[in-house]
């Protein structure tokens, strides 16, 4: 009998370690916020890094732009630019807490022309240009 009852203890308990770990983190709700300074409307600082050449694939972690974006409220984030000439960036993430956060978009893709080349970089309901020039 002593037995039995320790196997059925046994088996609550591994039962109950399978369990589903439940999260009190909440919904995943967008983070609110803008690339634009409160003062005086122009973007906040950005900066471009790495070497643009014609048909050299870009590497994400060389070839950036890092933003700086002024966080109202936290959440996930996506930051995103449109596709021009063959490439693109953006960042995925979650902001935590307020006030200014910088973010590194990455690149992907491979310039096919060279030129100066303008990109819309766009957050919550802000958007901000930078150029980046391809040899």
């Amino acid at each position: 009998m002593r037995i039995k009852i320790n196997v059925l203890v046994l088996a609550v308990v591994v039962l109950a370690a399978c369990g589903k770990e439940l999260s009190f983190e909440g919904p995943d709700t967008p983070a609110e916020g803008s690339m634009q300074s409160s003062l005086t409307g122009d973007c906040l600082p950005k900066t471009v890094t790495g070497s643009y050449q014609v048909a050299v694939p870009l590497v994400a972690d060389s070839n950036t732009i890092t933003v700086d974006v002024n966080v109202i409220n936290t959440g996930i984030y996506e930051i995103t630019t449109d596709t021009v000439n063959g490439y693109f960036f953006n960042s995925t993430g979650r902001f935590t807490s307020p006030g200014t956060a910088t973010v590194k978009l990455r690149s992907n893709g491979t310039p096919f022309a060279s030129g100066v080349n303008n990109f819309r970089i766009s957050f919550d309901s802000t958007f901000c240009d930078v150029q980046v020039t391809v040899q």
